[in-house]
C-alpha cells in the first residue's frame, strides 16, 4: 500500500467545502464546517440573490403575460366593436349630410320667385289634366290602344 503524503496547509484549507472533500482523508476545513451550520440562512440568501438577479426578466414577462391573456383579447374585441360602430355612424352622417344638402337646395329654390311661379303653373296644368281625364270604368283603368279599342 502506498503511503499518503500530508497535504500542505494551502491545499488543505482552501475555503471551499466541496474542494476540501475531494481530497481523500482530508478533514473539512473549519470554515466549511461553519458554513454548513449557517446553511439554512445561506440558502435563503441564495434564493434572494437569484430572485433579485432574475427580477428584471421575470417582471416584464409577467406584465406581458397579463397584457396578452387578460387585457389584449378584450381590448381587441372592443376595438372591433368600436370600429363597426364608427362605420355605422359614418354612414348615418353621410346620409344626414346628403339630406341636409337636399333641404338647402329646396330652401334656395323656394326663395326664388321664378321657381315658385313655374311650380304654380305646373300645379295648375296638372289640375286641368286631371279634370279632363275620363273616370276609370268598374274594372279599373280603361285600356285603349292606338286605334281606340
Amino acid at each position: 500500500m502506498q503511503a499518503r503524503r500530508p497535504l500542505a496547509p494551502a491545499d488543505r484549507f482552501s475555503g471551499d467545502a466541496a474542494a476540501d472533500l475531494l481530497f481523500e482523508g482530508a478533514e473539512p476545513a473549519p470554515a466549511a464546517r461553519a458554513r454548513r451550520r449557517l446553511a439554512p440562512g445561506r440558502a435563503l440568501l441564495g434564493a434572494a440573490r437569484r430572485t433579485a438577479f432574475w427580477a428584471p426578466v421575470a417582471l416584464p414577462l409577467a406584465l406581458l403575460a397579463q397584457t396578452v391573456l387578460g387585457g389584449l383579447g378584450p381590448a381587441r374585441a372592443e376595438d372591433r366593436r368600436l370600429g363597426e360602430a364608427e362605420q355605422r355612424l359614418e354612414r348615418r352622417l353621410a346620409s344626414a349630410e346628403h339630406e341636409l344638402d337636399e333641404y338647402r337646395l329646396r330652401l334656395r329654390a323656394y326663395r326664388d320667385p321664378i321657381y315658385l311661379e313655374r311650380e304654380r303653373r305646373l300645379a295648375a296644368a296638372r289640375e286641368a289634366l286631371a279634370a279632363e281625364a275620363p273616370a276609370p270604368g268598374p274594372g279599373g283603368a280603361e285600356r285603349t290602344g292606338p286605334d281606340g279599342r
